[in-house]
């Protein structure tokens, strides 16, 4: 016997009184599914529409000129932009009342306190942002001998002067070696740096005694 034969005779076995009842039994409860379902969509509309939205906007300039800085990149909640020729930015739709800041660009450090693309918590999102950053400095120089023969393979540090509590003292911020040529390099966050070099008891290169200099 098919399907369709067995179903008809099922119908037709069962009082059309019963069959009404059963409709009327199953309309309510899928009319109370269909209202938790709406329900639980408007509450959901209701959590993100009390979240406030915003329009954050800013500047990056130069800390010691004041000048703005072009195509620096500013990162805000995991998006970013590149500032424009006036050192403008902006992120349009920004949930919440705080967010996190960061900005970057090749040959500049973010100012004071500040690590270079470690963001920083913004709390007033309402107001416009003035972002610095600082030109790094380059430190370089040549180590040579009495004769002034080039001092090649010579370990050089670099130390960087910091104000605290304790008051003024230097800590190692780099290390290089001297080239063929005598040369050593370093690029830093602006600020005041000694170089020194290390007591050798007998330099590689050259055989002879090392011994310290620190300048300036």
């Amino acid at each position: 016997m098919c399907y369709q034969t067995l179903r008809r005779q099922l119908y037709s076995s069962i009082p059309l009184a019963q069959v009404f009842a059963i409709a009327l039994c199953c309309t309510p409860a899928r009319a109370r599914a269909g209202q938790r379902a709406n329900q639980a969509v408007a509450q959901g509309s209701e959590a993100s529409s009390s979240q406030p939205v915003h329009l954050v906007s800013g500047r990056v300039v130069n800390a010691r000129t004041f000048v703005p800085i072009f195509r620096a990149l500013v990162t805000l909640n995991g998006r970013a932009v590149l500032t424009d020729s006036s050192g403008r930015f902006s992120f349009a739709e920004v949930h919440g009342t705080q967010a996190n800041v960061s900005v970057t660009k090749p040959g500049f450090s973010q100012v004071a306190d500040e690590d270079a693309g470690v963001p920083r918590l913004v709390q007033n999102l309402d107001q416009p942002l003035e972002l610095m950053l600082a030109s790094d400095a380059v430190i370089t120089g040549t180590l040579k001998s009495r004769d002034g023969t080039p001092l090649p393979g010579v370990p050089v540090t670099l130390f960087k002067a910091v104000f605290d509590i304790g008051g003024q003292h230097a800590i190692p911020t780099g290390f290089s070696m001297t080239d063929s040529r005598g040369l050593y390099r370093f690029v830093q966050p602006g600020g005041q740096y000694r170089v020194q070099t290390a007591f050798m008891a007998s330099a590689k290169e050259t055989g002879k005694q090392q011994l310290p200099k620190v300048v300036p």
